[in-house]
């Protein structure tokens, strides 16, 4: 019984090797000056390769791609850099940093952050900078519009309600994965049981 159940199961795996499994034909890739993203499920092996598109914008509006199966969004294709380029602060708060070559600009306004320099990396975080680690700092709300948690090594500003209509909310953690604080989708009041139509 466990021989042939181990051979049905070699079987479906040598088949589904010979007949090729699901994969992504690339992980990033440009289409214009927008970013293409494949990914596949959970299961690496049979799970079905999904596809999103989406439009870079300022700070990073030029699409690049930087090697066969991978692209991102820059600052221009002119930008170049490489690991000796030191970060910086642009105006308007704007980290400029390096990635695969290429300056790639984070908005530290869009989370009302400040931009500043530490060692050999620009952050976004809230001013004056207050350093922390992860695995022990835990977000809390600033007000009801902005969540504070720990990112790169420093403390910074989650503007609550950007993509949707949320709040901060403080949190009761039942273990240690679990966080302080959360931007979650304000309660909505339920109807008032004694009104009647009539």
């Amino acid at each position: 019984m466990i021989r042939a159940l181990a051979t049905t199961l070699t079987t479906a795996l040598a088949g589904a090797v010979l007949t090729g499994c699901a994969s992504c034909p690339y992980d990033q890739r440009c289409d214009g000056d927008h970013l293409e993203v494949c990914l596949l499920g959970v299961d690496q092996m049979f799970g079905d390769p999904s596809y999103s598109k989406s439009a870079c914008a300022a700070p990073n509006p030029v699409c690049v791609e930087t090697s066969k199966r991978h692209a991102l969004c820059v600052i221009a294709e002119d930008q170049r850099c490489d690991a000796d380029t030191p970060p910086r602060c642009e105006p308007e708060a704007l980290a400029v940093r390096c990635e695969r070559g290429y300056a790639v600009a984070e908005d530290c306004t869009a989370a009302d952050n400040a931009c500043f320099v530490v060692g050999a990396e620009a952050h976004c975080g809230v001013s004056p900078p207050q350093s922390c680690t992860w695995d022990t700092y835990r977000n809390r709300c600033e007000d009801d519009g902005h969540l504070l948690f720990c990112s790169g090594g420093f403390v910074a500003r989650s503007a609550c309600g950007v993509d949707s209509p949320s709040v901060c909310e403080p949190h009761v953690p039942k273990d240690e994965y679990e966080q302080s604080a959360y931007c979650r989708s304000p309660a909505v009041a339920p109807p008032d049981a004694g009104a009647s139509g009539g």
